[in-house]
């Protein structure tokens, strides 16, 4: 069965194409993401994932592409309710997951999204929450750091709920100077621009350059951007003591480009294959169906199907054990930090644990 999702759902892209598949599931869950444009790629790794959870629980997925925006969002979601569809996964990006809260209540049907909206019972959401603040301040305080920069996209919302929290929890009363910085790059001389007025970089000489270094930078941007800032960071010889990434990143992307870059990286993870029985069956399935081992996205695509197929199961609050520590509308969990050495896992431990 995984075969016919992943060739008709994620290669054949065309509603038609869906719609001849649809026709003959039962058990039906259905599945709302950009499935064409630029966020296609994360869809699709979303979607592997779910598919996995939906063969174990012995439904089926209906893919419908919302093409990243409200107005299909919610035209796709009556189109999914339309084929019996009793649960969604997705969608995946925060505006569009509000767009489809009304429809959801009206028809009183549960959506699990990663887009970190709450939306009652009928619209949870698997995400990094506030509470991913107090662990980035309990690893700030177990280091031997004065200065902390915490550089995060230009989004309120997450100012609000991690950015300002974070740096009331470290920053008063701690001896700790923290600095929040907020950009919205699009293009790498808004990036270029932003890293020198942020680490008051000057030229002293032929390729030398001073900077104002942190001892610590607290970075949240999508990967791409957070190749460009660390791959910035080396050119300007301004690489700080220790780099902590959000949980997103790791899906093996920080190991894949520029090994140099890694050094003194540390990156949050929220998902570990060997960590129980679940986990170790999810894997084992994914590689034998794909062909490589499951990352980060293709573990919250499992986990927002297994949480959706599981939820009648439980009472509305009830906790459903995942593979990855996100849970809908809850915390973080026990997040674990890797510090990456020379391209290299040195260290694995729990904040919780220390």
């Amino acid at each position: 069965m995984y075969r016919v999702i992943r060739y008709i759902i994620i290669f054949s892209l065309s509603i038609a194409a869906i719609d001849a598949y649809s026709s003959s599931v039962s058990g039906k869950i259905g599945f709302l993401a950009p499935l064409t444009g630029r966020y296609a790629r994360f869809s699709e790794k979303f979607l592997k994932g779910a598919s996995i959870a939906a063969d174990m629980s012995g439904k089926s997925i209906i893919a419908a592409d919302n093409r990243g925006r409200p107005f299909y969002s919610k035209y796709q979601l009556k189109w999914l309710l339309r084929q019996g569809v009793n649960g969604i996964v997705g969608p995946i990006f925060y505006i569009n997951a509000k767009s489809i809260e009304q429809l959801l209540k009206k028809h009183n049907i549960v959506a699990v999204s990663p887009s970190g909206i709450t939306g009652g019972k009928n619209l949870l959401s698997i995400a990094i929450t506030p509470n991913i603040a107090d662990q980035m301040a309990k690893f700030a305080e177990q280091s031997d750091i004065k200065s902390i920069k915490i550089i995060y996209p230009s989004n309120e919302k997450f100012k609000a709920a991690i950015a300002d929290k974070f740096y009331s929890q470290v920053a008063l009363g701690k001896n700790k100077s923290v600095v929040l910085s907020s950009f919205s790059s699009r293009n790498s001389s808004d990036l270029l621009s932003f890293v020198k007025r942020s680490f008051d970089i000057r030229k002293i000489g032929q390729n030398q350059f001073s900077c104002d270094l942190p001892d610590l930078v607290f970075l949240d941007t999508s990967i791409l951007n957070g190749k460009k800032l660390l791959a910035l960071f080396k050119y300007y010889g301004c690489m700080p003591k220790t780099v902590l990434v959000l949980p997103f990143w790791y899906d093996n992307s920080v190991l894949r480009f520029d090994s140099s870059l890694t050094k003194n990286v540390v990156v949050g993870s929220v998902f570990y294959k060997e960590r129980d029985a679940l986990s170790k069956q999810f894997s084992d399935r994914f590689i034998k169906e794909f062909g490589y081992e499951p990352a980060l996205m293709e573990a919250i695509g499992f986990d927002m199907a297994f949480y959706l197929v599981n939820y009648e199961k439980t009472d509305s609050g009830g906790q459903i054990r995942g593979i990855t520590t996100l849970r809908p509308n809850s915390n973080s969990g026990n997040l674990i930090f890797l510090k990456i050495e020379e391209h290299q896992f040195v260290e694995a431990n729990s904040i919780q644990d220390k």
